[in-house]
């Protein structure tokens, strides 16, 4: 399927040319996606609390004013807990991610790039952000106006929908209007400051990203995973990218956003007769997808060596402690220092970084995710071409294993469409 032919992309490239007030109620990656492909959205239980409550107060017409109580109690709530945090102030250009497995590489061509210390700030979380700077009571009051002003043009019921039902739009409001509110007044408080760096790198397409772009801060953004066809960005004024397909993706997406493809050289590993998995953080009924690579692995005497994800917390791999030939790697080492240690000639995972950090590594990637689930509709790296897809490719696995030609010659292919031959690919920062 074409980019032109994708549902997802389609709806979209719609939202992405929406005005910058309003987009960040769009940074909805599953609603976006469910309702491309026709299919109800999967809902947490606070968004189905806010989805009942939006429908309730729609019903009664008190729909603005409960959402305005929510948000300004949130709000009050957050101005109570700044001022609980003991503010601690360093100098240093920020730096702002969710600690993916590509940070600690990121921070470091950050600081290269700024020639100067970087703060290195968790988003999902506030705490990093109370440290710096606290906020004045009258300056969240006066963001939450602004934020409130636009999202309520936008939401009237006399304006048409833009191809998401609005009550989604009310419950994304209702549960984060009140820190789009805060870190917009947080970043230009902390930007007035002298010799503030009004450059800030960002490693998502957030709501809390949309809100620094609002505020005119230059946003880099440092791509840190595959990129989604349902992202909607804020206006960056640059990409880092670490493969051509995510770049070409973003120009188009951001026409007016410098865009560069930064990759480590290609350096292949001695690889050995060793099959690796790495794991990822995913709802754990998908895992089971793994277990016929695994059991081809063990079949054809392949020592297998599992990575759990950081944060899977799942219990799934507890059941391969007792199978022989099975290894659960523990320890601290970062993805790129396994692969150094294993040195896999195959690695499988699902639809993560991980496959692309094997092919430039010269391991085979294989992935286990199913030519029609949604990841693979929406992820524009595409993975499935690039890896050998499991159990299609078993003859092909088992051609590849022991033959250096052959192995070196998918590797040299895969490669050079992942770099993409037409991308302006530049040397790592140093």
């Amino acid at each position: 399927m074409t980019t032109k032919e994708n549902p997802i992309e389609i709806l979209a490239a719609r939202l992405q040319s929406l005005p910058s007030s309003i987009r960040w109620l769009y940074s909805q990656q599953e609603v976006i996606q469910a309702t491309a492909l026709g299919e109800a959205p999967e809902r947490g239980p606070w968004s189905r609390l806010a989805d009942r409550l939006g429908v309730l107060s729609s019903g009664l017409g008190l729909a603005r004013m409960m959402a305005a109580t929510v948000n300004l109690t949130l709000l009050l709530a957050l101005y109570a807990r700044q001022t609980l945090a003991r503010s601690v102030p360093a100098d240093g250009a920020l730096f702002v991610g969710i600690h993916a497995l590509r940070e600690p590489e990121l921070v470091r061509q950050f600081a290269a790039m700024q020639a100067r210390p970087v703060l290195h700030l968790d988003e999902r979380g506030l705490t990093d952000f109370f440290r710096q700077a606290h906020v004045p009571l009258l300056a969240l009051l006066r963001e939450m106006r602004s934020v409130w002003s636009d999202v309520w043009e936008h939401l009237h019921p006399s304006r048409p929908s833009e191809g998401l039902d609005k009550i989604y739009l009310l419950s994304f409001f209702l549960k984060y209007g009140h820190r789009c509110a805060h870190l917009r007044a947080w970043l230009r408080h902390y930007l007035s400051q002298p010799g503030a760096l009004p450059v800030v790198a960002w490693t998502t397409a957030s709501y809390l990203a949309h809100a620094a772009a609002m505020v005119g801060a230059e946003i880099i953004y440092m791509e840190h995973g595959f990129q989604r066809h349902g992202l909607i960005y804020p206006d960056f004024a640059r990409s880092i990218c670490f493969n051509g397909f995510d770049a070409e993706h973003l120009r188009r997406r951001l026409p007016r956003c410098a865009v560069t493809v930064v990759s480590e050289p290609v350096k292949h590993l001695a690889t050995r007769r060793v099959a690796a998995v790495a794991g990822i953080d995913w709802a754990p009924d998908g895992f089971d997808l793994i277990r016929p690579f695994i059991d081809w692995a063990l079949r054809n005497d392949l020592p297998v060596v599992v990575r759990k994800h950081p944060v899977d917390a799942s219990g799934y791999w507890e059941q391969w402690r007792r199978v022989a030939g099975v290894e659960i790697a523990e320890g601290d080492l970062s993805f790129r220092e396994f692969l150094d240690r294993i040195r896999p000639r195959l690695l499988a995972s699902w639809f993560s970084t991980a496959l692309y950090d094997a092919l430039v590594k010269g391991v085979v990637p294989v992935t286990v995710t199913p030519e029609d689930h949604e990841a693979a509709l929406d992820c524009v790296f595409p993975f499935r071409e690039l890896s050998l897809c499991w159990p299609e490719h078993e003859e092909v696995a088992q051609k590849l294993l022991d033959d250096d030609r052959l192995r070196a010659q998918f590797l040299a292919d895969s490669c050079a469409r992942a770099m993409g031959s037409s991308a302006r690919i530049a040397t790592p920062f140093r």
